[in-house]
């Protein structure tokens, strides 16, 4: 670091060492998700490569050749635990919609911070969490009024709503129509 620093072009020793100190430091992140670099470039040699350096373009070359794979390895491991994350909280939604599950008491369930698993949850399905807790509850709701079996404020606690006129509100907004014009 010393020579960028300086504002002076690294030699080639120094490209070298700041290769084996970007292995260090890439086997090292990778340690810590059980992964090793060899599950990313076969037959990986550190000092293979280096002695092949005769300039900076040779370094990028090389650098881009070495992270690339292993980030696009970590987006695709990442995307696919948020899946998993998303498909629990679905889940969690349509057997609990009729209790107060808030996007704290989800995050605190999935071990992420509420902020972070918004932005998943928006990032992976296309909708915040609350417009998605709203839809589950509306879909219900329209059943259970479909059946003739309840009451307009039987189902608004059904699908946990305690406030009927917002119930209604809300059941109009997304269905177009009120819970009332249904169930007759």
């Amino acid at each position: 670091t010393r020579v960028l620093r300086e504002g002076k072009a690294p030699s080639i020793n120094d490209l070298r060492e700041f290769a084996i100190d970007i292995v260090g430091i890439v086997s090292l992140a990778l340690h810590e998700h059980g992964l090793q670099i060899e599950h990313f470039r076969a037959n990986f040699s550190i000092y293979k490569g280096l002695e092949l350096f005769c300039g900076i373009s040779d370094f990028s070359g090389w650098l881009r050749d070495l992270l690339i794979p292993i980030c696009r390895a970590m987006h695709e491991r990442s995307s696919h635990k948020h899946r998993k994350t998303i498909d629990f909280i679905k889940r969690y939604v349509q057997q609990h919609y009729a209790e107060d599950i808030t996007l704290d008491l989800i995050a605190e369930k999935v071990y992420l911070t509420r902020n972070y698993l918004s932005q998943i949850f928006k990032q992976e399905t296309g909708e915040n969490y609350n417009s998605y807790l709203t839809r589950v509850r509306m879909e219900k709701a329209k059943e259970l009024l479909l059946t003739g079996n309840y009451k307009v404020f039987e189902i608004s606690q059904i699908v946990g709503y305690k406030n009927n006129a917002y119930f209604s509100q809300l059941f109009k907004k997304h269905t177009g129509y009120y819970p009332s014009e249904l169930n007759k």
